[in-house]
């Protein structure tokens, strides 16, 4: 054999143990920092009627999980994670998830314009999807204006008025 076909057969060598080391080495360090984007998220703040203490919670839903905070500042906006679950804990999360802007914008409006009842505290929910944040306030009232706008509003209500603490890690 030549001199410059062992060359080859040695640069070729070095090449295929490379290859594979070069494949893992990018497999690895391209898990490493990958983050999940979130192009959906759902936050619902509302007062809980049975807290002592802190009344104001918070709920932010998104597709990786959900995230609760005890005493969220509705001022500030400063959201706390107290606990986190998956999006599966309750399948009222999924749905509210899936909920689209426009039968919250439609609850809102219906409920501004056709409810003469006093109201409690409003629930807040802000939606943002793909970076664009929409807000609606929904007002707190015993009768709304359809039975389908009710039964949601209960559920929503039910999940601060049953509002379970997270658990101390």
């Amino acid at each position: 054999m030549n001199q410059t076909m062992k060359h080859f057969i040695m640069k070729l060598k070095s090449h295929i143990i490379l290859l594979p080391l070069s494949v893992l080495v990018l497999a690895c360090s391209g898990n490493k920092n990958t983050a999940v984007k979130e192009d959906l998220i759902l936050t619902i703040s509302g007062e809980s009627n049975s807290s002592s203490g802190c009344s104001r919670k918070c709920i932010r839903i998104s597709s990786i999980n959900v995230q609760k905070d005890d005493c969220y500042d509705e001022d500030e906006r400063v959201f706390t994670k107290d606990c986190e679950s998956d999006l599966g804990e309750d399948p009222f999360f999924s749905e509210l998830l899936q909920t689209k802007a426009t039968y919250w914008e439609a609850i809102e409006n219906e409920t501004d314009e056709n409810s003469s009842e006093d109201a409690g505290l409003p629930f807040i929910v802000t939606l943002t999807n793909k970076g664009e944040t929409t807000s609606y306030v929904l007002l707190r009232i015993n009768k709304y204006p359809t039975k389908a706008y009710a039964d949601f509003m209960k559920r929503v209500a039910k999940l601060f008025d049953k509002w379970k603490d997270c658990k101390s890690e």
